[in-house]
């Protein structure tokens, strides 16, 4: 199966924190970390094996792991991508612009579906997704909400505008009380 790998922000974040074989990392963003192995996403919605349903995976021609495959109706699997296997691929990907996918099945009676976009919006359909996809995690260094300065003085002039209003709202019902009393 052969798979586009051109969308830049996509591979970027395959990229992150990978070391490159040559030294340093292939990206390296100071504002992202990644919180998970880059993965292979693959959703099916049909398989029959004749046996053992190991699958073994591999891309541009290098093993990158085992899938245990076998559900009838299809499913959802993930695997990882070890940071080796994608130093070996990239340089080909970036290339090629182009990835390779094998399933290699136990038997040649083996076979799987592929679940399409069609499957995916039937309603009988239960699965998560649909096709392949190659995804990270990643996240921001800094999680925290850091409000700029302007924000801060907004926040205290608003705070004093409302002191200010309770403040003059008591006056004003305080001359109304003593009027009440004058009369």
């Amino acid at each position: 199966i052969r798979l586009f790998a051109d969308d830049l922000t996509a591979i970027s974040g395959l990229k992150e924190e990978v070391p490159n074989g040559g030294g340093g990392f292939w990206a390296d963003d100071p504002e992202l970390f990644r919180t998970q192995q880059p993965y292979l996403l693959l959703s099916t919605n049909a398989e029959s094996f004749s046996g053992a349903a190991d699958v073994r995976v591999l891309l541009n021609g290098i093993f990158v792991g085992l899938l245990a495959m076998g559900n009838p109706l299809g499913a959802d699997y993930q695997i990882d991508i070890p940071d080796d296997v994608l130093n070996s691929i990239f340089p080909s990907m970036d290339a090629t612009g182009f990835l390779n996918l094998q399933l290699q099945f136990a038997s040649d009676a083996d076979t799987i579906q592929l679940a399409v976009r069609e499957d995916y919006l039937s309603p009988d359909y239960t699965h998560f997704d649909y096709g392949l996809t190659l995804g990270s995690a990643l996240d921001t260094l800094d999680p925290v909400f850091a409000p700029e300065p302007g924000a801060a003085s907004l926040f205290v002039l608003g705070l004093l505008l409302i002191s200010t209003l309770r403040t003059n709202r008591s006056r004003l019902d305080l001359v109304r009380m003593l009027r009440r009393r004058r009369r």
